[in-house]
């Protein structure tokens, strides 16, 4: 993996399943916004098997993993669509969200897949671009992808 700046990724969103994956060119994706930060935490739940023949030390299996993330982004003005997507999302009965973080240059990671939106806050500061910070929970897997 080569590395890259942060600067270049933009958030895509979609409120329906893509059909075409992780592709930006699938029409049910919508560029929001450029990526100002992301943080994705992923953990694993450890399950206590220790029983009397453990002795002095606890015993775990490995459980379920979960994955998050958290984004603050400044809106692409020209293309407003996307960021009522997140909004769309976050008032519907499923609050779910598709999302896509991209650069969309071939040969750069790419992160993707299906969250349920928990928060968003939008800031409105005077002299200041618009930012809007998400939160939310991957539901599934969350997918690390190549760029073709």
């Amino acid at each position: 993996m080569s590395i890259k700046n942060g600067r270049a990724f933009l958030a895509y969103f979609a409120t329906a399943a893509p059909t075409l994956g992780h592709s930006t060119a699938d029409a049910a994706y919508t560029v929001a916004a450029y990526l100002v930060s992301l943080s994705i935490s992923s953990s694993v739940n450890a399950i206590d098997i220790s029983n009397k023949d453990s002795g002095e030390n606890s015993e775990y299996l490995g459980g379920r993993r979960s994955t998050s993330f958290t984004a603050t982004m400044r809106f692409k003005t020209a293309e407003d669509g996307g960021q009522g997507k997140f909004v769309a999302a976050f008032e519907s009965a499923t609050k779910e969200l598709w999302f896509l973080f991209s650069s969309d240059v071939a040969g750069d990671e790419e992160y993707y897949g299906k969250a349920i939106l928990t928060s968003y806050d939008v800031n409105l500061d005077d002299e200041s671009a618009i930012e809007v910070s998400i939160s939310a929970n991957v539901t599934g897997a969350l997918t690390q992808g190549t760029i073709t």
